[in-house]
């Protein structure tokens, strides 16, 4: 692209959003497992701390949600590299259309 003559057409900025949603809809995905992890270890730290007054569920929630988080996140890691591979392919689609070589 020539330095000043930048000027997307209607196609172009088609491509541009379809890239946008790509890339949000994949990372919506990869981040919904470890948040709905998160809200559940909160929902049972509710109950306990509930039911158990005497239990200091600060002390005992924040190691238990750290733990909880890493082991989504290793369950998750093959996800995630599906995700940042469909990512990367996805753009250098877009890229390639965008510039008109692909």
């Amino acid at each position: 692209i020539p330095p000043g003559q930048v000027s997307f057409s209607s196609s172009a900025l088609s491509l541009l959003l379809g890239c946008l949603t790509s890339s949000m809809d994949i990372a919506v995905r990869l981040c919904v497992a470890g948040t709905t992890a998160l809200l559940l270890a909160d929902l049972a730290l509710a109950v306990v701390g509930r039911h158990v007054p005497q239990m200091n569920v600060f002390l005992v929630g924040i190691p238990a949600k750290i733990g909880s988080g890493l082991l989504v996140l290793a369950v998750s890691a093959p996800l995630l590299a599906w995700g940042l591979g469909q990512l990367i392919s996805d753009l250098r689609q877009y890229v390639g259309a965008l510039l008109g070589t692909g």
